[in-house]
């Protein structure tokens, strides 16, 4: 009888969890926003903290008793608020549970856990701590930042809140963005909230414009393949949003903002509507005018985050793209200059492209993000390419399997991935150090 050793353990899966590409990401795992609000007491503010952390850093596990391969991680996230002697003002903590239903979403890094924090303080200068502590990192996430004195003698606080999917004049769960230096880039429908007061019969309007950023770029770009062209400018009128109140929700994948309107002159956002096929990656600037008259301007940023790194360099692209063309396409992609291959290849996405109204692509952004984790998490010391062997391509054509099981069979290795809404199973043998064969593919007994 020949001695099978069966183990299904989600520590055999660590090759997927403890995923690599992060150290080489151009996103963030942990990000905050901070909004500041007028009181009915003009001595202190209420203040808004809003902080995401993707799935990739959360350390799930499988759900005891499921059978449904459930996955849930725990959190815990600290805020400490200091006034300017260093004094500690506040302190609060939030503890909860992450749950996601396949193993794939567990390594998501467009996936988070988005809650808040909402406190009052006195209107003068603190400094800002939140941590994210799970037991995969020893050292916590941590985002700091300061805040003055908010000066709301103008009219308006400049510190707007930045938010998406929402149709006017329908107020209820609009997302927030959790960015704190603006916007996030993909297919949004986005907007300004800025928080204002006393705002009646004003002719209020605003212009935007595309500017040179002074921040060096963290990534060094390979080649020209997502060169915006041209500096954007638009400008537009601005609606006065009146509020009894607001207040703000999580469902845990978002924080939203549901506002109540009323006709009190001193509860007010300015609405200002970004258009959603103008608003690219960059650094903008922003000014309001109230009836001609400049009254306030702030700088913000459109940022790709967890953009691909695979798509830094053209040659690279291409070059994955050899799964999904046939002979003549990739032959047609790849013979030609370095423009001209960019073109194509974007022309190539375009067609594909879900959201055609906007500059974003979601399609070819989800194919080069399994590039990377492909290349990082399934290299070798024989095969240093990760995105090149055989659990890579499956990865990159199929996504994160929903389970592996791990075989042993004598002295002979197996790795099984199971994708359930597909019915297939993928069965991988290793044939030398570190290298897996895709030597069989069958569907899933029931």
């Amino acid at each position: 009888m020949r001695f099978i050793i069966l183990i299904i353990l989600m520590s055999t899966m660590n090759i997927l969890s403890l995923d690599k590409s992060e150290y080489f990401s151009n996103g963030k795992n942990f990000e905050t926003k901070h909004f500041i609000l007028p009181t009915e007491n003009n001595d202190s503010i209420r203040v808004l903290i809003f902080f995401k952390a993707s799935n990739s850093v959360q350390n799930f596990k499988k759900v005891n008793g499921s059978n449904d391969s459930k996955f849930e991680s725990e959190l815990t996230i600290e805020l400490l608020v200091k006034d300017e002697n260093k004094i500690i003002r506040k302190r609060k903590q939030l503890k909860d549970k992450n749950r996601v239903d396949t193993y794939s979403k567990t390594i998501l890094k467009d996936q988070y856990y988005s809650n808040y924090f909402d406190i009052v303080l006195l209107n003068r200068k603190h400094d800002f701590e939140i941590s994210f502590f799970n037991d995969i990192n020893v050292d916590p996430l941590t985002s700091k930042f300061s805040q003055l004195d908010v000066d709301i003698n103008n009219g308006i606080i400049d510190n707007p809140l930045f938010v998406y999917n929402y149709t006017n004049p329908k107020y209820n769960n609009i997302d927030i963005f959790i960015n704190e230096s603006g916007f996030t880039f993909g297919p949004y429908s986005s907007r300004l909230l800025f928080p204002s007061i006393n705002f009646k019969n004003e002719a209020l309007s605003y212009t935007v414009e595309m500017i040179e950023s002074k921040s060096p770029k963290k990534v060094k770009v390979k080649s020209d393949l997502f060169t915006w062209k041209e500096q954007l400018s638009f400008e537009g009128s601005i609606n006065i949003i009146n509020y009894r109140d607001i207040s703000f929700t999580s469902n845990k994948k978002d924080v939203k903002l549901s506002i109540n309107r009323g006709s009190s002159p001193t509860n007010q956002f300015l609405e200002i509507l970004m258009p959603e096929d103008r608003i690219v990656p960059g650094t903008y600037l922003i000014k309001i005018f109230s009836d001609g008259k400049e009254i306030i301007r702030h700088i913000f940023m459109v940022e790709w985050q967890n953009k691909p790194i695979s798509l830094e360099n053209i040659d690279f692209a291409v070059e994955k793209m050899f799964y999904i063309l046939d002979d003549k396409q990739y032959d047609n992609l790849n013979s030609s200059k370095n423009k001209e291959k960019s073109r194509r290849l974007l022309e190539y996405w375009n067609a594909k492209d879900p959201t055609p109204t906007t500059p974003y692509n979601e399609s070819m952004a989800q194919y080069f993000s399994r590039v990377d984790f492909s290349y990082f998490n399934f290299s070798t010391l024989a095969q240093k390419d990760g995105a090149a062997t055989d659990r890579g391509k499956i990865f990159i054509l199929k996504g994160g399997p929903d389970k592996i099981v791990n075989l042993t069979e004598g002295s002979q290795r197996y790795e099984n991935w199971y994708y359930n809404k597909l019915n297939e199973v993928y069965s991988f043998k290793l044939v030398s150090s570190g290298i897996f064969k895709l030597f069989e593919i069958k569907a899933i007994e029931k």
